[in-house]
């Protein structure tokens, strides 16, 4: 990633755009990773990654590249009702079930698919409601090892992304 900022993004092994955040090297951003210390971390995992004040400094001299960030934090209650946003997974992390809610543009049916960080789809329902628990399992009823997945709902012409972190424990 460059130091006057930069963009990633996850695409799904179609090529189809999965998740992306652009950033830069000036305020509102966090200006302490430059590309000379410090790296960005995603601060709160239920949030939306665009916004600026969504990320921190990592605490770890080069940050932590393949590791856990420096700070952790979690969902510690389950959105519900009035503060329920487009697209909720609690809880995030979660070692067994996670409930997966998100909001229905028109009542219609929705597709959840789960894809693992490299774009592979390893889990897809079609569903008539606005929540599914999902068990950390492949389509093929595989366990997956702890890592992250990115969950994405279709429904109504709209689409939903949300980073999913399986833990040990299983």
């Amino acid at each position: 990633m460059g130091s006057s900022g930069d963009a990633a993004r996850l695409f799904s092994n179609t090529g189809e755009l999965v998740d992306e955040v652009v950033f830069n090297a000036e305020s509102p951003w966090v200006t302490d990773p430059n590309g000379n210390g410090p790296t960005l971390e995603f601060q709160y995992l239920t949030a939306n990654n665009s916004e600026p004040g969504n990320w921190l400094a990592s605490t770890v001299p080069s940050g932590t590249p393949g590791r856990q960030n420096s700070v952790v934090t979690s969902v510690k209650e389950p959105v519900t009702g009035s503060n329920r946003k487009q697209l909720n997974a609690y809880p995030n992390p979660f070692s067994e079930i996670v409930l997966i809610t998100w909001e229905n543009v028109g009542n219609t049916p929705s597709e959840v698919c789960i894809y693992s960080i490299d774009g592979r789809k390893l889990f897809s329902r079609n569903v008539l409601s606005t929540e599914l628990r999902w068990n950390g399992e492949t389509d093929q009823h595989q366990p997956l090892a702890p890592g992250i997945y990115i969950c994405k709902v279709s429904t109504g012409g709209k689409v939903f992304t949300k980073k999913l972190i399986l833990q040990k424990g299983r």
